[in-house]
C-alpha cells in the first residue's frame, strides 16, 4: 500500500528504541499514527510484550512481513484538505494524545 509518512522520536521513547510515525495511506485516503520500532526485532519484541494487554482504543499490530507498526490509531478517516489549518490542528492534537497514552501504557508494562 502506498503511503507517505514522517517519523519523530519523543525523548520518553528514545531509550526504548521506539518512534512515532504520522502516516497518510493513499488508497484509503486517511491519516494514521503508528508506534514503530527502530528495527523489526524491536517491533516484534514490543508486539509480544503488549499482546493480551488492554490498549484501550488502540490496535496492536501482528508480526507479519510488511507490517511496520506496533500500535496503530486513525487520526483522520476522511481528511478535509480544504480546511488544512483545522486538519493540521486535529492531527497534532490526536498525535499528542496518542504519544501520551502510549507512554503511559509502556510505563505501566515495563
Amino acid at each position: 500500500m502506498d503511503m507517505t509518512y514522517f517519523s519523530f522520536t519523543p525523548s520518553d521513547l528514545k531509550n526504548k528504541k521506539l518512534k512515532i510515525a504520522i502516516v497518510y495511506l493513499h488508497e484509503l485516503g486517511k491519516f494514521e499514527v503508528w508506534l514503530g520500532g527502530s528495527n523489526r526485532k524491536i517491533q516484534a519484541e514490543y508486539i509480544k510484550l503488549l499482546s493480551g494487554k488492554n490498549l484501550g482504543k488502540y490496535k496492536l499490530s501482528q508480526i507479519f512481513p510488511g507490517v511496520d507498526s506496533i500500535i496503530e490509531s486513525t487520526l483522520a478517516e476522511q481528511p478535509d484538505f480544504d480546511h488544512s489549518a483545522e486538519l493540521m490542528k486535529h492531527i497534532e492534537r490526536k498525535t499528542i494524545e496518542f504519544v501520551n497514552d502510549i507512554t503511559s501504557i509502556l510505563n505501566e508494562k515495563s
